[in-house]
């Protein structure tokens, strides 16, 4: 058994259900990536991937570099989809953290129309955000 899998048996011995897979200030192949979500899966436990734009240091510090479009976060999105995956977590950095007012709605609308809706949540921290969001996803239901 490797060490990732005596990790998730005793985390599923402890009752957790849900693992979250955050790849932050790891580069990680998408194929990797996908192999773990599979070995979560295989011990009857919950994948939460964690997407993003943003590479390198996360958590609200300096040194991120975001990319301008979000085509690899939703390609992979697609891929956690189609096996499977209940529920993924879009990162706020370089989308609405780290980059001042200049809030990234184009990478949030794409991500809102080429995913389902209900298998992607948005990373908001900070409540002025929290609350655009909300107004947001009110709207784009309304809108379609």
């Amino acid at each position: 058994m490797t060490t990732i899998e005596t990790y998730l048996v005793k985390c599923k011995d402890l009752g957790f259900d849900v693992i979250e897979l955050s790849k932050g200030f790891l580069s990680l192949p998408g194929d990797d990536w996908a192999q773990l979500v599979e070995t979560v899966q295989k011990h009857k436990l919950e994948p939460k991937p964690e997407l993003g734009i943003a590479f390198g240091a996360g958590g609200d510090t300096e040194g991120i570099q975001a990319t301008s479009d979000p085509a690899g976060l939703i390609a992979q999105a697609k891929t956690f989809v189609d096996m499977g995956v209940k529920k993924m977590m879009v990162e706020s950095e370089g989308i609405t953290e780290n980059v001042g007012d200049n809030w990234r709605t184009d990478v949030v609308n794409k991500i809102a129309r080429e995913l389902p809706l209900d298998k992607v949540m948005f990373e908001a921290a900070d409540p002025r955000v929290f609350t655009w969001y909300i107004r947001g996803i009110s709207l784009f239901d309304i809108l379609i």
